[in-house]
């Protein structure tokens, strides 16, 4: 388990549950097999947003302005229990 893996919206967002690791774009590409979650934080206008983490393989609409990289597009499952 790892603890504070240092998240940020747009830059480490591509986090991998096995690996316990959060990577930028382009070590997600090389890590691609292994992003299970992306991060968001975005700022919507008109909209109180908090944070979220969405499957790489979820509907555009869940990842606004974010282009994976390639080769990310694990359909991960997430509950909220």
């Amino acid at each position: 388990m790892t603890l504070d893996l240092g998240v940020a919206d747009g830059k480490t967002c591509y986090i991998s549950i096995a690996g316990m690791a959060a990577y930028n774009a382009t070590d997600a590409a090389a890590h691609a097999a292994n992003i299970d979650l992306v991060y968001l934080y975005p700022a919507i206008a008109n909209i109180t947003f908090k944070h979220a983490l969405v499957s790489p393989a979820a509907d555009l609409e869940y990842l606004p302005g974010v282009t994976l990289p390639a080769n990310v597009n694990r359909d991960t499952k997430v509950s909220k229990v």
